[in-house]
């Protein structure tokens, strides 16, 4: 027999259930149990050893007594997932149909974690063919962190512990997730990453997708939000140097490639600016023989956008001439011998094979190219007065450059290597200077 926690004045005790409320209820000599205001019929019973259950007392006015129905443990059973199956199996029991029923078709119903581990597996296999290998494992590294909570990140790890019952939605079944929960989950992200809210907010629309694709949801998709309601997010394209700090930029960087602690990361930030590739992908890891001279171009196995031969100008041609020169004097850091495995890179990392402490103990750095500069970046921006912005803005402002010096946008888009071309102009109407430039060349012959 289940007995009721009661009060001084034994009246039954009814709480506002939630989950730090329920942690705080500890096991008796005998069971009791305490029901929630919000759903009528709703109680979390807490037997003697520290088991705490969901029940729904319901009057069946057939058999002319109360029975009562299990719902399910908590906590992984949530008080949010409580009520929604409360309230499921009390308006199918208005309609006649058996609670017991519908509770045992809500336990067969799949969960988004059920789906989504089954989405990854078999939809993502197909998307390789099409994305890159880095694209799929930052959506998988996405994924596993906010909707499996596996990540190794202790903001993430605080986030989720402070938003468990929003974050936690791998438990919910599908037909019990509203567009409200995906915007609570959206907004819980967004207190880490708003960039990456966003992308999840994609991902689990593509997920339901998949569900109704495969008949295991037969409603609305409820991760299909506007843009609007998401995160804004920040329109780096604007995010540039002017033209006229060009020349000046890159003489202070030659000033820093004579520091010999500096001239690596120098370097690689000047070829950054000279051919507007992107830094960690597309120049850092720049090896020899993916440059041709003769034809001024430097190809590419892959890239973001998947076109693989950029044209780079006689600027860029010339301190690629440079590094040879240096190479072939043997000077460091640029040269290492054959037989390292560091010699077919343009700009290799001098910290190779050094052991660094990480979490996992003391272990070797195994990139053979150079990793990163931004910290050099910052140093650099703070010594010679310029504004603080990502190293993604080099290559913004190598293109307002181009344009600025007259390139057409054709030749642009080959340079940036753009699938399409209204994104390279974007950056014809960023430069006022240009603008000016442009309209005072027009005239109008009037008699």
């Amino acid at each position: 027999m289940v007995i009721s926690k009661l009060d001084g004045k034994g009246i039954q005790n009814r709480r506002k259930l939630n989950q730090s409320y329920i942690d705080k209820l500890t096991p008796g000599n005998r069971l009791y149990f305490v029901c929630d205001t919000e759903v009528v019929g709703l109680r979390i019973v807490i037997f003697t050893s520290g088991v705490k259950t969901f029940y729904l007392q319901r009057y069946i006015k057939e058999k002319r007594y109360s029975v009562r129905y299990k719902i399910g443990n908590f906590p992984e059973c949530s008080v949010h997932t409580a009520r929604q199956i409360a309230h499921q199996v009390k308006a199918k029991s208005v309609q006649g149909q058996d609670p017991s029923v519908t509770l045992k078709e809500s336990e067969a119903e799949k969960t988004i974690g059920d789906v989504m581990t089954e989405f990854l597996k078999k939809r993502y296999n197909w998307y390789s063919a099409t994305k890159r290998k880095s694209t799929i494992q930052s959506a998988r590294d996405t994924i596993n962190a906010w909707v499996f909570n596996q990540s190794n990140d202790p903001r993430i790890n605080k986030i989720w512990k402070q938003n468990k019952e929003v974050l936690n939605i791998k438990r919910l079944k599908l037909s019990e997730v509203t567009t409200e929960t995906i915007l609570d989950f959206h907004q819980a992200v967004c207190l880490k990453a708003p960039y990456n809210a966003n992308r999840l907010v994609s991902y689990l629309r593509e997920m339901f997708n998949y569900a109704k694709s495969k008949m295991y949801l037969l409603g609305d998709n409820p991760a299909s939000i506007p843009k609007k309601k998401l995160a804004k997010e920040k329109k780096d394209h604007f995010d540039y140097y002017a033209p006229s700090e060009v020349p000046k930029i890159l003489a202070d960087l030659d000033k820093e490639m004579k520091v010999p602690h500096n001239k690596l990361c120098a370097a690689a930030t000047k070829a950054d600016l000279l051919c507007g590739g992107r830094y960690a992908s597309e120049v850092n890891n720049l090896t020899i023989d993916q440059i041709d001279l003769k034809s001024k171009t430097i190809n590419y196995e892959n890239t973001k956008t998947g076109q693989k031969v950029r044209p780079i100008n006689d600027a860029m041609v010339d301190f690629i001439k440079y590094i040879y020169d240096q190479r072939s004097k043997g000077a460091a850091p640029f040269y290492y011998p054959p037989e390292d495995l560091r010699h077919k890179y343009l700009f290799p990392n001098e910290r190779f094979g050094r052991m660094i402490r990480t979490k996992r103990g003391l272990k070797p750095i195994k990139l053979k190219h150079l990793g990163t500069q931004i910290n050099f970046w910052k140093i650099f921006c703070k010594k010679y007065g310029y504004k603080q912005r990502d190293l993604k803005s080099l290559r913004h402002t190598f293109a307002v450059y181009m344009v600025h010096q007259g390139i057409s946008l054709r030749v642009l888009q080959k340079m940036m290597l753009h699938e399409s071309i209204t994104t390279t102009e974007i950056y014809a109407a960023l430069d006022n200077q240009t603008i000016k430039k442009e309209m005072e060349n027009i005239s109008f012959d009037v008699a």
